[in-house]
C-alpha cells in the first residue's frame, strides 16, 4: 500500500511540475528568439523608455527557487552587470527605472537539472513592459532538482539574462 501512495505522489508531483513547465513555455512562445536557443524575449512597448545609460533595474526576490541560490542568483547578476552595461540598483531605492520580477522552476531527468526562468520587467506605474525566459541545464540529481544547479549554471543564467536585457535597452 505504501509503495501505490508514492507511486501516486511522485505521478501527481511529476504531473504538476510537467504543467507548471508548459505554463512557464507558453509563456515565452513570443516571437524574438535570442542567441542562446532556449532564450527568448518579448517586449509589450517596444524599446525601453529611456536612454540606457540612464535606466536603472532593480531586482525583486525570486519565486519558485530555494533562499541560497535566489540570492547567489541576485548577487551574480548585480556583480556582472556593469559587463554589460546594465544598471542594478537595490530594490530598496526608488532609483529604479523598472522593477524585474523572476519566477524560476526546476525540473530533473536521469542526465540533468533544468531550470526554467521568466522574468517580467515592469515600469514606475506597475505595468509589463517586457518578458525574458529561457531555460539552463544544471547537473544530474536525483531528488530535488536544485541540488543539481550548481554555481556555474547560477552564473549563465544571470549572463543570458543580462545580455537579453542589454539586448532591450540598446534595441533603439
Amino acid at each position: 500500500m505504501g509503495m501505490q501512495v508514492d507511486l501516486t505522489v511522485k505521478a501527481i508531483t511529476g504531473g504538476l511540475l510537467a504543467m507548471l513547465l508548459g505554463l512557464l513555455t507558453a509563456c515565452a512562445d513570443a516571437p524574438g528568439t535570442l542567441a542562446g536557443g532556449d532564450l527568448t524575449s518579448q517586449s509589450l512597448t517596444g524599446t525601453a523608455e529611456r536612454a540606457p545609460e540612464e535606466t536603472a533595474f532593480a531586482f525583486e526576490p525570486f519565486d519558485g527557487i530555494p533562499v541560497n541560490i535566489g540570492d547567489a542568483l541576485l548577487r551574480e547578476l548585480g556583480s556582472t552587470a556593469e559587463q554589460y552595461r546594465i544598471r542594478v540598483v537595490p530594490r530598496s531605492r526608488d532609483t529604479a527605472t523598472y522593477r524585474v520580477r523572476g519566477y524560476l522552476l526546476a525540473s530533473s531527468d536521469d542526465s540533468a537539472s533544468i531550470i526554467s526562468y521568466v522574468y517580467d520587467i515592469y515600469d514606475r506605474d506597475g505595468r509589463r513592459v517586457h518578458r525574458i525566459s529561457g531555460r539552463e541545464l544544471g547537473s544530474a540529481s536525483p531528488g530535488d532538482p536544485w541540488s543539481g544547479v550548481a554555481d556555474g549554471t547560477v552564473q549563465q543564467i544571470a549572463i543570458q539574462s543580462l545580455i537579453a536585457l542589454r539586448d532591450w535597452l540598446y534595441a533603439r
